[in-house]
């Protein structure tokens, strides 16, 4: 019994001492206690501060925060990141990808250098449009270009067309000034 007793005196003596801080005393370790404080004011207390002695004064430790550089390679995302960050952002405005829309066309999605929202849709076989291009400018206002084949370039408010992937080709053409032929009408007298 007495040596359960002394072992558990001694493991409570090894824990409080492996606990202390040391040499650096706790500045706060009397703050809950004020009337003690007042009560004696003759014992003046004293904070001490902790100081690194491993740093040169007038430098900042650092601390490294993950593997030096090259010891990883670098997977799929991280040569991605880095790509995104080495883009030049003044540089011109990549192509973005061409999905499938109505009557033969494609469409495609970017956004300009002044950060409007930019839809243009290419057409593959109509014989009049080359593209159309819907740029906007704020809720509900955008500004619509249509590319002709003969050269034409044609700037007209887009704020008519609710969904430009499904504009129908002879509204788009309308918008641009260009009559069509009636459906089913074949021009013959």
């Amino acid at each position: 019994m007495k040596r359960i007793l002394l072992f558990g005196i001694l493991l409570i003596a090894m824990t409080v001492s492996g606990c202390s801080s040391g040499a650096a005393t706790n500045s706060n370790a009397g703050a809950g206690n004020t009337a003690n404080r007042s009560a004696n004011p003759s014992n003046t207390v004293t904070e001490t501060t902790v100081t690194n002695t491993d740093v040169q004064t007038g430098t900042l430790a650092s601390v490294p925060v993950g593997p030096e550089q090259g010891t990883v390679a670098a997977n799929g995302i991280d040569a991605k990141r880095k790509l995104a960050v080495d883009a030049d952002p003044g540089g011109p405005i990549p192509e973005s990808q061409r999905l499938p829309a109505s009557e033969n066309s494609e469409m495609a999605t970017t956004m300009d250098k002044a950060g409007n929202f930019v839809e243009t849709r290419y057409f593959k076989s109509d014989p009049k449009l080359v593209k159309v291009q819907r740029t906007w400018l704020g809720p509900g206002k955008s500004t619509l270009k249509i590319w002709l084949k003969n050269g034409k370039e044609v700037t007209v408010s887009g704020d008519n067309i609710p969904n430009l992937a499904e504009a129908p080709v002879a509204s788009l053409l309308a918008l641009a000034g260009i009559k069509t032929a009636a459906p089913g009408d074949t021009g013959a007298k």
